[in-house]
């Protein structure tokens, strides 16, 4: 069992049963604290636990919301205890942080946790580790010891009392104690120190015994406290306040020496009076003595202590601890000052949970600090809590004083910062201007200007700002503007740069996995767009932001919608609806958008007419309010689109008005998409003339702008029927001019039905690699991607088989390029924990013991099995050099392995050197066979197929000079002299651009040499 939950009120003993359980093996034991409900504090405090040497820790870095950097060094301190024999890690008092962002790491860190590791939790409430995420919380990975097994019955009582207080009972009177008491170990403890004392006999105290646990408690502590010297008592009064008890903390409130607390402390504990030591010099007093203990306490006496507490840890710069002292002290304003010490750091270590509980209970004593106000403002924002977060900032603003200033341009900052959030921009570009006046140097906000110019649609204007800044921040919105712009593939292509490279707060729209759901469902990209979405729907409730599971449930159901093949349209409506109300709960009318053009698509697919206008028309007059003149013309596409597709009249106003909006915003995909739907409106009223012209621009744009994704498969905005599609290049096949390029999209839609006449498929392999269109693993009916594997350098040792010669490699080649800065002990140690996850993940039911079928192992060498795994990279490569030696290139046989080949080997992991020379060998062979595919295209007067192909190449690099030619000679052979002047000038601007040259050739205006 990989889980032990041990579940009992306090005074049950489950500290003392796992400490007897867990003496003699190697543990790491964590007591955990209020404070370590933040996800950083609880990872960082875990690795100290399992660090083995003092240095080891280190100091952590600074995350940003995400902690996936953090549990990657937590697992690697992990493995080195492991290593070292350790078994049992202790998690005690988990209830203080069950329901917190804690859970989901303890269910991720039960997915990659060694075998013979287990984590132990103990905890006053029921935990439900099903709820935490992780793959290892079913019910059967998870004993649970509660409190019915703890509880000690006639026999254990009789043995406990006997050998720790030599006190000997009747069995009739230990069946009586076990009833009164309920076998409560505490009770027991009590009961037995004032038999063993001599001052009752078991009856008398019986008899005296009040009903009731918390009272029984009460009148046996009160007992054993009373018999304690008079220094005792008053010293474990005032240390009773404190968590931990440290000397230093100790003497500071008794008012004594540290060496004088520090020997209490051990005497204390030798006695047996509920204190127990957990490190060195620090203890933890029972949770019930210490709550019977302060509440013998004046309340007058408890402030005075915590004050002297707060001033204690003031002293040592521990603010955190100290605000929570001043609070309890009834100090708000010394309690604001201390966390205004630390909320900028809170904040930019991604600890806003944090710095939240801290601020919630301060009251007016946050207008003294209006830094503080802002920081809060950013910390609730960041739990998706806008209109607070509003009224923070404002508050802030008019505390600024006449002058305004430094606080003045901080208050508006974080209302700035909520409105970008929630892409309001007609309510940003107001405070922009109001920060314009208050601001000199206007190059501080440009990033929040540039996302306010592309959140309103102004690309060509943000495109410029962005070219001309030089902020880090304002170059990661790169990948929305491109998106806006329709530039979908260098968008994607960025993106998946991005991901895994930085740690952010999540920004909602901004966030790698959401756009990237988003970007692959306007592409058509079904099982590729569900899956960012579900990732981005976890992030978000691993980061508790209810506005990133909002936006991505919304991505999951237009994920439902997209793509030619068969629609969940139950499923799609439930997510889109669920993600409609989310946003409606959360009060932000603006994310009510996206849901909303989902359900106007879809309810014409499932025949309510009624309601694809209702949801239309909300969508449009939403984003008009907000302002958002780009996604406005999105949404009057989607209801265009809906009624375009039962050949409804008024589709042309919508889509002509969508069409020019996106224009004037400099947009390209929208334009193209109502084009479409236009030429199918032209087609089935029988407009010739119109559609033919419509169809031919389609087509050309499709090239120009690397579409072709539109025709093969289709997005939730586009034509997603396969008969409408194909009717569609049936009509433009008919036009000579448009006849090829349709030809050539018709065949690659429809597909041969006769599996009579097709060769019978090879077996289909256990484990299928794909490396050259995202990394990609599927296991049967499963997909894995990189973020399945949940251990990094499970999936490096994975990578670095598929990039080797014949897929295998010695361990001592594997330990070199994984762990080159380790000795080679430890480095093995590594191996074989990432090993054994990478195996768990590969053949999640292989039995323990039984030999590996996929990824195969001896004594100095691993490999890949070469008749279970394939790998899409070796059919590239053998498909390619059977075409290219045989000297003419096959044109369907070109298309289609050119097809596999979607982005660079491996583009998603660029880090990885030991990937180059593989990459640079089959970009050779994708260049080669593209130029000799595509001169045989146009030799057969496949003019717009040619020019696709060599589009494609250019792609992936824009400086292959003869795709450039081919470009330019298909334009002069199909007849276009002007198209192929654009392309010649376009290959001549960008090389002296770059790279400083002219390009080797010139334009030859006579196409008679290329055929056709």
């Amino acid at each position: 069992m990989p889980l032990v939950c041990v579940e009992a009120d306090a005074g049950y003993g489950k500290t003392t049963f796992v400490d007897a359980v867990t003496a003699d093996t190697h543990r790491a034991w964590y007591a955990l604290t209020p404070a370590d409900r933040d996800p950083h504090t609880f990872l960082a405090h875990l690795t100290a636990a399992v660090t083995t040497t003092p240095t080891a820790a280190g100091t952590p870095e600074s995350p940003r919301g995400s902690w996936s950097a953090p549990l990657d060094r937590a697992l690697d301190r992990i493995d080195e205890w492991t290593a070292a024999g350790g078994r049992y890690l202790v998690l005690d008092d988990y209830h203080v942080v069950h329901g917190s962002p804690v859970d989901a790491v303890v269910g991720r860190l039960l997915d990659v946790l060694p075998a013979t590791v287990q984590i132990v939790a103990t905890s006053r409430t029921h935990l439900d580790p099903e709820t935490w995420g992780g793959r290892n919380t079913g019910y059967d990975a998870v004993r649970t010891i509660d409190r019915a097994l703890l509880a000690f019955d006639d026999d254990e009582t009789l043995a406990y009392l006997r050998s720790r207080f030599g006190v000997s009972l009747p069995p009739t009177v230990i069946e009586v104690l076990v009833e009164e008491t309920e076998g409560w170990p505490i009770a027991l403890s009590l009961l037995g120190r004032r038999l063993h004392c001599g001052h009752h006999d078991a009856e008398e105290l019986l008899a005296a015994l009040p009903a009731g646990r918390d009272a029984a408690f009460d009148f046996l502590g009160n007992q054993v406290f009373a018999e304690q010297p008079l220094d005792v008592q008053r010293f474990l009064l005032d240390v009773s306040i404190l968590s931990p008890l440290t000397p230093g903390a100790c003497a500071a409130v008794a008012n004594t020496t540290v060496a004088a607390a520090a020997r209490t402390l051990r005497r204390i504990a030798a006695a047996g009076l509920f204190c127990a030591e957990t490190d060195a010099g620090s203890y933890r007093m029972h949770h019930l003595f210490g709550q019977f203990l302060r509440s013998r306490i004046d309340p007058a006496r408890r402030r005075e202590l915590h004050a002297a507490a707060a001033g204690h840890h003031r002293g040592r710069g521990e603010y955190e601890r100290a605000a929570s002292h001043a609070l309890a002290a009834q100090q708000p304003e010394a309690a604001a000052r201390d966390v205004a010490a630390i909320a900028g750091q809170l904040l930019t270590s991604g600890r806003h949970l944090t710095l939240l509980a801290l601020t919630d209970d301060l009251g007016s004593a946050l207008d003294a600090h209006p830094a503080l106000l802002v920081a809060r403002s950013h910390a609730v924002r960041l739990s998706s809590r806008f209109d607070e977060a509003i009224d923070l900032a404002h508050r802030a603003g008019q505390l600024s004083g006449p002058e305004g200033g430094a606080d003045l341009r901080e208050a508006l900052a974080a209302e700035l910062a909520v409105h970008l959030d929630t892409v309001h921009p007609a309510r940003a570009e107001q405070v922009l201007e109001r920060l314009t006046a208050a601001v000199p140097d206007q190059h501080e906000f440009i990033a929040q200007r540039i996302e306010n110019e592309i959140n309103h649609g102004h690309l060509t204007h943000a495109e410029q700002l962005l070219d001309g800044a030089g902020n880090a921040h304002a170059h990661a919105l790169r990948p929305r503007l491109l998106v806006r712009q329709g530039r979908l593939l260098e968008a994607r292509s960025l993106l998946e740069r991005y991901t895994g490279a930085h740690n952010r707060i999540p920004m909602v729209h901004r966030e790698s996995s959401a756009l990237l759901a988003w970007i692959h469902a306007l592409l058509g990209h079904t099982d590729r767009a569900a899956e960012h979405a579900r990732t981005g729907i976890d992030l978000g409730r691993d980061l508790r932001s209810p506005l990133l599971t909002c936006v991505s449930t919304g991505r999951l159901g237009l994920a439902l919608i997209a793509g030619s093949g068969p629609t969940d349209a139950r499923q799609a409506h439930q997510h889109l609806l669920e993600a409609l109300e989310s946003a409606e709960r959360l009060g932000i009318d603006r994310f009510r958008a996206e849901p909303l053009m989902g359900l106007t698509v879809l309810a014409d697919r499932l025949g309510q007419p009624e309601d694809t206008l209702r949801f239309g028309l909300d969508a449009i007059e939403t984003l008009a309010a907000a302002g958002d003149r780009y996604l406005e013309a999105m949404a009057r596409l989607a209801l265009g689109a809906a009624l375009a597709s039962r050949h409804d009249p008024t589709a042309r106003e919508w889509l002509e008005q969508a069409q020019k909006q996106a224009l004037d915003c400099g947009d390209a995909l929208i334009p193209l998409l109502c084009d479409q739907w236009l030429a199918a409106l032209d087609h089935a009223e029988g407009d010739r003339t119109g559609f033919t012209a419509r169809a031919q621009d389609v087509l050309d744009r499709t090239v120009t702008l690397n579409l072709t994704d539109i025709w093969l498969t289709p997005g939730w905005l586009g034509i997603t029927d396969d008969a409408a599609r194909l009717a569609w290049l049936d009509g433009a096949r008919a036009d000579g001019h448009a006849a090829a390029h349709a030809g050539y999209l018709r065949a690659r839609i429809d597909r041969p039905t006769d599996e009579a006449a097709a060769p019978s498929p090879a077996p289909e392999p256990a484990l299928r690699i794909t490396t050259l269109n995202g990394f990609a693993v599927r296991r049967g009916g499963t997909t894995l991607t990189g973020e399945s594997f949940s251990r990094r350098k499970a999936v490096e040792i994975l990578l670095l088989l598929c990039a080797s010669e014949r897929h295998s490699q010695s361990r001592s080649e594997l330990l070199d390029k994984l762990w080159p800065e380790l000795p080679r002990d430890k480095a093995a140690v590594r191996f074989r924990v990432a090993l054994h996850s990478l195996h768990h993940v590969l053949e999640p039911d292989r039995a323990p013991r039984e030999p590996t079928r996929l990824v195969r192992t001896s004594a100095d060498r691993i490999w890949l099995d070469p008749d279970s795994v394939r790998i899409d990279a070796d059919d590239f490569r053998t498909d390619a050099d059977r075409l290219l030696a045989s000297g003419k290139c096959d044109l369907s046989g070109g298309q289609q392995v050119l097809g596999a080949y979607q982005q660079p080997f491996l583009h998603d992991f660029p880090a990885f050197e030991w990937a180059i020379p593989v990459r640079d060998e089959l970009a050779v062979r994708f260049r080669e066979l593209t130029l000799a595919t595509a001169e045989s295209l146009l030799e057969a007067g496949e003019h717009i197929a040619a020019i696709a192909a060599c589009q494609h190449l250019l792609a992936h690099d824009p400086f292959i000079e003869p795709a450039h030619e081919l470009v330019a000679a298909s334009y002069l052979a199909a007849g276009d002299s002007a198209a192929a002047h654009r392309a010649f000038r376009e290959c001549e601007r960008l090389f002296e651009e770059e790279l400083g040259i002219r390009p080797t050739w010139t334009l030859d205006s006579d196409p008679g040499q290329w055929g056709g």
